[in-house]
């Protein structure tokens, strides 16, 4: 009983998950980039302070695989949001008339997908910041085809939503 109402009352909504992941991405980029700067402009000083051998290569371990492990992530992330949104599209069961309304809607997420982009890149050329982009390498790249990969989603899930509503 409980899986058919399950089955039931199937509702994706692509537009609303797509804007929040965005959000959610863009702020996880630019903490992890903070925090990055501020474990990378302390590391001198932790490392004066520390006097084992041990702790100071462990120390520097871990300033050594923060960009690899935050890229693989946000790479994970995304491939995981791209999965997520087809099975919203999937689970969409809306009148065609909300198909166009969802259109409408890819039009604001798009448009706020070229302003973050737009901001990510004048913020990180900044010389203070313009270093960080070295490091990683795969988010950066994101975020400057931040048009196209949105463009790439937003297209694959309302093709997936336009055939189910059919």
């Amino acid at each position: 009983m409980i899986r058919k109402n399950i089955i039931r009352s199937r509702k994706g909504n692509i537009v609303l998950d797509g804007a929040l992941f965005f959000i959610f991405m863009f702020v996880f980029v630019m903490v992890s980039y903070f925090g990055y700067k501020i474990y990378a402009d302390m590391a001198p000083f932790v490392k004066e302070d520390i006097t084992h051998n041990e702790s100071i290569a462990a120390f520097e371990e871990v300033e050594d695989r923060y960009p690899a492990v935050f890229s693989g992530l946000i790479v994970l992330i995304l491939i995981g949001f791209w999965a997520f949104v087809i099975v919203a599209g999937l689970m969409s069961q809306d009148h065609p008339v909300m198909f166009m309304f969802s259109i409408l809607l890819c039009v604001f997420i798009i448009i706020s997908a070229m302003i973050l982009g737009n901001f990510y890149e004048d913020f990180f050329t900044d010389v203070e910041y313009s270093g960080l982009t070295a490091e990683f390498m795969i988010p950066h790249f994101i975020f400057t085809h931040t048009l196209e990969i949105t463009l790439g989603i937003l297209f694959t899930g309302l093709l997936i939503g336009f055939i189910r509503s059919k």
